[in-house]
């Protein structure tokens, strides 16, 4: 039997979503917090009309905000690392929204420098953390010291966007022992060939780039969850390192015990292997195997490091280009199908642009039910292409680390694929009808950044306002780090 349809839950209302940003800003104590609640007052109409327009960011804020209230009142302070880590991406928004839509100088350095002091006060939160994290980067490089190297270098593997940040601490620590060269290889966890491009095929392409010689040190420093991906990256490492060339293999623990029987089987099984690797250097596992605490009232947060999955702490923006266009359309034109009140507004809105710039001649009325079949044909249409439209770029599938123009240039190469897919059929007005109500709706993240398991992701390198967020991150872990070297 056919269940009723249910109605979309309906947009947060921006003047209340405001309203609850402001009470939350005001009730927390890092600087700045107090003077954006002024800013947000003085210029309410230009922020009403953003989360008006960018109604997903308005959703998003709704929901963290809903969150806060909810977490409140059963005794979980306002100020707790998983409220200030939300405001932060929430205030990043923000910044990149009015910077691309209008926003006067004022606010600009306004809602920069509430952002910035959100990051620190994260961070300042998640300092026990950040302290011991520090510390290991330093007791690696007094190990390094003490080894009184000559005519080598050390190439550091980093592998956004996990160990990002340790990559660039180390590279100012080991760069005043010997010359540093950086790889960035942005890995999926692809081992299968016929699957598309391989992990190990990814590190070999990226590791060719240095030139590796003999008495090269590479250095790995990376997270240890159940100790899987740290094994298979390390596993392929060993076999495809030449002769000569040194691995140093250190990783990141959570401090928390294999819970069941088939875990601690599988950290010893992996503890014992990582053993015999540093011992070929003469170091000991045990001793690179640091695990840091975790942070306050673990239980809120989704990750176990301060730095885990973020992209753009990391100074990144990850994704498959084609994985995320594909999965947001994709699941764009689900929503089409099962909420006809969303498609009616989509199509008004693309019939009236229609109506404004010619294409549809000017008295030319906007006939529902005859719209919404012709409509229904074309989604029959982009179902038979389906299949076509999430293979049709397979062959371009090589990932990398890109600036933005070169991200643009591999997203255009993708979209034209998609587009000789659908050219000269309905298929193509789903796309059109998916891309405008995307743009419309200020997506905020793709419905699925890795979609297809076989593809490598890209990392794009942030520039400007949108890396402050890793500039600012990277300035408080130097200084933290200069302080705890000055007690040694």
């Amino acid at each position: 039997m056919n269940q009723p349809a249910t109605a979309p839950p309906a947009p947060p209302n921006p003047e209340a979503v405001l309203g609850s940003l402001m009470s939350f800003l005001g009730a927390n104590p890092f600087e700045g917090a107090a003077q954006f609640g002024v800013e947000l007052r003085a210029h309410r109409e230009f922020y009403l009309g953003r989360l008006a327009a960018r109604t997903r960011l308005c959703a998003a804020i709704s929901d963290a905000m809903t969150a806060v209230s909810y977490f409140t009142k059963n005794g979980v302070l306002m100020v707790h690392p998983c409220w200030i880590q939300n405001i932060c991406s929430i205030l990043y928004l923000l910044l990149l929204d009015f910077e691309s839509n209008g926003g006067n100088a004022e606010t600009m350095a306004v809602t920069e420098s509430v952002f910035r002091s959100a990051v620190r006060y994260f961070l300042e939160l998640s300092g026990k953390q950040a302290d011991r994290l520090c510390a290991y980067l330093l007791d690696i490089r007094d190990r390094f010291a003490d080894m009184r190297l000559k005519d080598a270098r050390f190439i550091l593997l980093e592998l956004p966007v996990g160990n990002s940040l340790a990559m660039r601490l180390l590279e100012g620590l080991l760069g005043a022992l010997l010359p540093v060269v950086t790889v960035t290889a942005a890995l999926n966890r692809n081992d299968r060939s016929q699957d598309g491009i391989t992990r190990e095929a990814l590190l070999v392409r990226e590791l060719e780039k240095a030139g590796l010689k003999q008495n090269d040190l590479v250095v790995l420093l990376d997270e240890w969850k159940t100790g899987t991906n740290f094994h298979h990256v390390c596993e392929r490492l060993t076999r495809i390192l030449p002769a000569g060339v040194f691995f140093f293999p250190f990783a990141l623990l959570e401090a928390l015990e294999p819970s069941t029987a088939k875990a601690k089987k599988r950290f010893a099984e992996y503890a014992a292997e990582h053993d015999v690797i540093l011992s070929k250097v003469g170091l000991s596992g045990a001793e690179f195997r640091r695990g840091l605490p975790a942070i306050e009232s673990l239980n809120l947060f989704t990750q176990y490091f301060f730095w885990a999955e973020n992209d753009r702490m990391a100074g990144y923006r990850k994704m498959q280009v084609h994985g995320s266009f594909f999965s947001s359309v994709d699941s764009t034109v689900e929503l089409f199908r099962s909420d006809p009140a969303t498609l009616e507004e989509v199509l008004r809105s693309v019939w009236n642009e229609m109506v404004a710039d010619g294409t549809m001649v000017a008295d030319a009325e906007f006939d529902e039910p005859e719209v919404m079949q012709v409509f229904s044909q074309c989604l029959a249409d982009y179902a038979a292409r389906r299949d076509k439209l999430e293979h049709c770029a397979d062959d371009l599938n090589a990932g990398g680390v890109l600036n933005d123009e070169e991200v643009q240039a591999y997203a255009e190469k993708v979209f034209a694929r998609t587009a000789a897919v659908v050219e000269g059929s309905s298929a193509r007005l789903v796309i059109d009808a998916a891309r405008r109500h995307l743009e419309a709706k200020g997506g905020l993240d793709p419905a699925d950044c890795y979609y297809f398991d076989g593809h490598a992701p890209i990392a794009g390198i942030l520039e400007g306002r949108a890396a402050l967020w890793h500039r600012t991150t990277l300035e408080f872990l130097e200084r933290r780090m200069e302080a705890l070297a000055k007690l040694r």
